[in-house]
């Protein structure tokens, strides 16, 4: 991870409360770091491949997660599907008229 601070002479920001710089700042800095690690991993490939991998690692983890909480959730929303206490299906069976009569 890395900061880059980039000092602008005359900033002008957007928006009503003034949140959001209007510049063409980030595209040149964008360009400038693309042209430059690009460069870096052409000289570096050891380390472009583990960066590579560790991205690859990351996306399989995060993938899995994600499975595994539609999974807890489709899992929960089917076990918990009864209605909790008084409103709970009755479980005995239903009388009859003839049971009413002896």
């Amino acid at each position: 991870m890395a900061v880059i601070s980039v000092k602008l002479p005359q900033p002008q920001f957007e928006g009503p409360d003034q949140g959001k710089l209007n510049s063409d700042i980030a595209g040149i800095v964008q360009a400038v770091v693309n042209e430059r690690l690009g460069a870096f991993f052409e000289q570096n490939t050891a380390v472009a491949r583990k960066i590579i991998n560790k991205a690859i690692d990351a996306a399989r983890a995060r993938e899995a997660a994600r499975k595994a909480r539609d999974l807890t959730r489709r899992k929960g929303a089917l076990d918990g599907g009864g209605l909790p206490g008084k409103l709970a299906d009755c479980s005995s069976a239903i009388p009859t008229a003839a049971s009413f009569f002896w």
